[in-house]
């Protein structure tokens, strides 16, 4: 059976709210990095491999900007969504170059 819009809606919320959590849970612990280098064993447990989580966020993010592209104002919704993604993205670059010899 096809999804209904309303379902459509619900997933799209769903995967939006998903991904801006991931977002906000690595600016959180980017913070407690620059803050206290303690905190990095944290960030280690949480992100072991912070690189095949990257890949997961680049599929998720990438599987948005279609649900995205289907819906109104698409240009706006894609510029404003690339921007989050690309941000985040060069963050994490960021992380893992610092601390590559600890993965």
């Amino acid at each position: 059976m096809p999804e209904t819009d309303k379902e459509k809606i619900l997933r799209l919320k769903a995967l939006r709210k998903n991904i801006f959590d991931n977002i906000q849970a690595v600016s959180d612990y980017t913070v407690d990095l620059m803050d206290t280098p303690e905190n990095f064993s944290k960030f280690k447990v949480k992100y072991r491999n912070v690189e095949k989580w990257r890949q997961d966020f680049v599929k998720l993010h990438t599987r948005l900007i279609a649900v995205l592209a289907l819906q109104e104002n698409a240009d706006t919704i894609l510029s404003a969504e690339q921007e989050i993604c690309n941000t985040f993205l060069n963050n994490c670059e960021s992380i893992v170059a610092m601390y590559s010899d600890l993965f």
